[in-house]
């Protein structure tokens, strides 16, 4: 029983921080992109112009733009960070990570969140390239 309240307390955390997350979403996301958001989440017709730009609006509002300025590596470095930290607390006690020294896990972690931090800065670009692929598929080809 101990143990499923320490397990709850844990999740109710996580639950807690997605839940603010998405709140500050909702709160800084336009009109616009809440609708069309809305209008996929209901399997209606839509236009996929319309989504893209909601989708990259979202992405722009969480890690900044142009993404490459020291702004959008700090948000990317957060993200980042934040993950890891909730990686290592979860894989604490995992049996052959105890075996191991002290000495060893530090660098090996050095390293792990070295190539992190820069693999996922460096995704954002293909990212934001790829959500906007319908708006600028449609721009080609010229208005309906």
């Amino acid at each position: 029983m101990e143990e499923l309240a320490k397990q709850l307390g844990i999740t109710t955390v996580y639950a807690t921080a997605t839940y603010a997350f998405f709140h500050w979403l909702d709160e800084s996301a336009s009109d616009e992109a809440k609708a069309a958001l809305a209008r996929t989440m209901s399997l209606k017709d839509y236009k996929s112009q319309q989504v893209a730009s909601a989708l990259v609006e979202i992405f722009d509002r969480i890690y900044t733009y142009p993404l490459l300025r020291w702004r959008a590596f700090m948000r990317s470095l957060l993200f980042t960070l934040t993950v890891t930290a909730i990686f290592t607390f979860e894989a604490r006690n995992t049996p052959g990570i105890e075996g191991l020294q002290r000495g060893t896990i530090a660098k090996t972690y050095l390293v792990a969140i070295t190539i992190n931090i820069l693999s996922d800065y460096i995704s954002l670009f293909a990212i934001r390239r790829w959500l906007a692929r319908p708006i600028r598929e449609s721009a080609a080809l010229g208005p309906d």
